[in-house]
């Protein structure tokens, strides 16, 4: 999928899937009452200039690229990222309900921000952080 313009998707009433790639240089924001799946590479050729994902779960298939307005992902639940991210501009990664993981590494010369619920999250970085493009915050 090609954005063609700043773009967003919501569901009140259950789940968003993306099943192939997303490309272009505009807003990517996504909203469901139930899970996000991104069961392809998101900004692999053209980066989104900021990408916001928010739902009960978020499961990242593929590599996710950002522009310059960086990542904002929450999740209800916890957050696993299985493969490498790149911080295009300051990114935040948030589970409200639980933990955080990192499987892959993360590279960028941007503020990272990882936040996990105090009570029964925590934060795991599984690979590098910052060995190609160290992180600035």
């Amino acid at each position: 999928m090609t954005l063609g313009g700043n773009s967003t998707f919501t569901s009140t009433g259950g789940s968003v899937t993306f099943d192939s790639t997303i490309d272009g240089a505009h807003s990517l924001s996504v909203s469901a009452s139930g899970a996000v799946t991104f069961d392809s590479t998101v900004g692999g050729e053209a980066p989104p200039t900021g990408i916001t994902v928010s739902g009960s779960s978020i499961t990242l298939d593929g590599n996710m690229f950002a522009g310059s307005s960086g990542e904002s992902l929450t999740s209800a639940a916890s957050l696993t990222i299985p493969d490498a991210v790149t911080l295009g501009g300051n990114s935040t990664f948030t589970s409200t309900g639980g933990s955080v993981t990192f499987d892959s590494t993360i590279d960028g010369a941007h503020t990272l921000t990882v936040n996990a619920n105090s009570a029964s999250g925590a934060v795991t970085f599984d690979s590098t952080v910052g060995g190609e493009a160290p992180r600035q915050g």
